[in-house]
């Protein structure tokens, strides 16, 4: 059985972190070119505050919370509509993570 550290299961869960995040910056810079890299950066970080607020942890959740809020102009987390639609899909026992998903999926369809 293989056994890993705390210190080195933090350095793989980091590293990654890090390698999820630089591909939805490469995903976000590609796709929504109407921002200049400063609107990118603040909304990048607006975003990853939303999701930890939120408790959206998933790599798919994160990842549509980004893209939708991208496309809306701002952070979903300052739409009361999806504050209370959050708030239902938690109460239905839904992770807070997949609202977002079925949002996307939505629109994409």
């Amino acid at each position: 059985m293989l056994h890993i550290k705390q210190t080195q299961f933090k350095i793989l869960d980091q590293a990654a972190k890090n390698r999820f995040y630089s591909s939805l910056d490469i995903y976000l810079d590609n796709h929504f070119l109407e921002y200049d890299q400063v609107q990118r950066l603040k909304l990048n970080t607006e975003c990853r505050k939303s999701c930890e607020e939120l408790k959206i942890f998933n790599e798919d959740g994160i990842f549509a919370f980004h893209v939708l809020s991208f496309m809306v102009g701002g952070s979903l987390q300052g739409s009361p509509d999806y504050q209370l639609a959050h708030r239902r899909y938690i109460l239905l026992g839904h992770d807070a993570g997949q609202l977002p998903i079925d949002l996307l999926y939505e629109l994409t369809k």
